[in-house]
């Protein structure tokens, strides 16, 4: 599932957590980068939010 970067099946304020963990180097999920434009960032964060409102 796309945001779903924990892969515990659910998206959530994990999965923002894991993205920017990601970003500070604390994290090597490729799954982070949920935008595909091959940096993990503040879009990725964005992204994960808009997944978990529906608007994605």
């Amino acid at each position: 599932m796309p945001g779903d970067v924990d892969g515990n099946g659910s998206v959530g304020i994990e999965d923002v957590n894991a993205v920017i963990n990601t970003m500070l180097g604390q994290g090597t999920n490729t799954g982070a980068d949920l935008d595909g434009n091959g940096s993990v960032g503040i879009e990725d964060v964005n992204a994960v939010i808009n997944i978990m409102l529906g608007k994605n």
